[in-house]
């Protein structure tokens, strides 16, 4: 039985990383379509940092709006 995530940041990470799992993209291919570090990405899944092109690529895998994943 899975844990209950119950902190947004948590559960949005959660999301975007079995996201990516089910898509077969990593962390890395992201920065690198992004233009970005992979670092970046993880802090941006993290939620310590905010990064346009990120955020928009992540709520691309997800299937939402970029709003919507990032709604808090």
């Amino acid at each position: 039985m899975a844990a209950k995530v119950s902190n947004p940041i948590r559960r949005r990470r959660h999301l975007i990383l079995w996201a990516l799992l089910l898509s077969g993209l990593t962390q890395a291919e992201v920065a690198r379509r992004c233009g970005v570090t992979r670092s970046m990405v993880c802090h941006v899944i993290a939620g310590r940092k905010a990064h346009a092109r990120v955020q928009a690529a992540l709520a691309r895998v997800c299937r939402m709006s970029k709003t919507e994943l990032w709604e808090d």
